[in-house]
Order: structure tokens, then sequence, then C-alpha cells
């Protein structure tokens, strides 16, 4: 891993809930879901609720791919894709683990787990895992910003951004402050779910 750079935060919305786990960016507004009610969010960029979704099942993490919002529950080994429209559950996949970070917009849909230090491409028809690439930590979130893939976790206590190259499998880390529990990119800038102080946070690094 190369040299430790820093991380700067330029903006900053209050999260409507208390317990945000996982950040998907549609083109236009946020999805979230928070585990203390067991709700799916979609709110503006300013933080305003527009739309919520009850899920029974306890989740941790949410992606986006174009059409359908995908939300994993590393409990039940499920991923749920989800109609935005309705609320509705298309169809499930199961994990061969419990999932901890999923991202449907990068070259390849990509997931982390809970006890694997891998981000892992998955067949997003059945699940099956097709390869995985090494990072040194758990995941927490997983961002695609174009040509990276971005993601939370921790090392010896400590919390970082990580920052993988899938062509040459690289890993960068970045010190942070708080605990990631949720990342995306809106197509000029990483968001993350700032899981520490309940908010979603603008992320620049220097």
């Amino acid at each position: 891993m190369t040299a430790l750079r820093q991380v700067i935060v330029t903006k900053s919305v209050s999260s409507p809930g208390t317990s945000a786990c996982g950040l998907a960016w549609d083109g236009k507004t946020f999805w979230y879901y928070d585990l203390s009610v067991h709700t799916l969010f979609q709110v503006s960029t300013s933080g305003e609720v527009i739309q919520k979704i009850h899920i029974e099942t306890a989740c941790c993490d949410t992606a986006f791919d174009g059409q359908y919002i995908w939300q994993a529950s590393p409990l039940t080994l499920q991923i749920f894709i989800i109609n935005p429209e309705n609320g509705r559950v298309v169809r499930t996949l199961k994990t061969q683990d419990k999932c901890s970070g999923l991202c449907c917009s990068g070259p390849g849909f990509v997931r982390g787990s809970w006890t694997r230090k891998e981000l892992i491409y998955f067949d997003p028809e059945n699940g099956d895992e097709i390869r995985s690439i090494k990072t040194g930590a758990s995941t927490s979130g997983i961002a695609f910003d174009g040509s990276s893939f971005w993601h939370g976790g921790e090392i010896d206590g400590e919390n970082y951004i990580f920052k993988v190259n899938p062509k040459t499998e690289e890993v960068e880390k970045f010190p942070l402050e708080f605990t990631i529990s949720g990342l995306t990119f809106d197509g000029k800038s990483l968001w993350a779910a700032d899981g520490t102080n309940n908010k979603f946070v603008k992320l620049e690094i220097a």
C-alpha cells in the first residue's frame, strides 16, 4: 500500500434517520437504508425525505443499477432487488457469506464481506462469485468513480477509505475520523454515509 493522504469533507447533509447503513445515488437523489427503523429512504441532496420503503429484514448496504435498488441483507445471506417506483422486491439473490458493501455501477457487480478482506465480483443473475481482489480490510460501502473502486473499512480499530484499481489490483488507503457505513459516487464526487455523526458527507482526497 502507498503512503497515506488526507480526506477532506467539503459538504455535509444531516441524515433523516439515526442509523444509516448504505448509500446509493440514482442520478438525482440519494437512497439509504436506516437500520433503526428497517426502512429504505429516498432523500434529496438537502436531506429532505421523498419516499420511504419498509423492509422487514435487517439490511446493511444499498446500490443502484440504473433501474432497481439493490439492498444487502447479511443476516439472511440475501440481496434484495427492489423496484423504486412501487417498493416491491423484484427478485432476490443468495450470497455465500455475509455481504457488506455493494456496487452495481462499475465494471461488473461487486460486493464486500463481513469476514473476507476482499472485493468480490459476482454474477447479477444468480449471485455466484466470479473473482475477488484482496484489499486488506473488511468492507463497509463500495463505490466506483469511473476508474477505481472505493470502500470503507477498519485496520486495528482505525477508520480508512480504500481506493482499489480493478485492473492492477493496487490498493491505497486514506485515514478517516469517522466510520463509513455507506458509499456512492454522484458522477463527480464521492459521498459517504458517516456512521459516527449520522450525516451524508461529500469527500475530496487531498
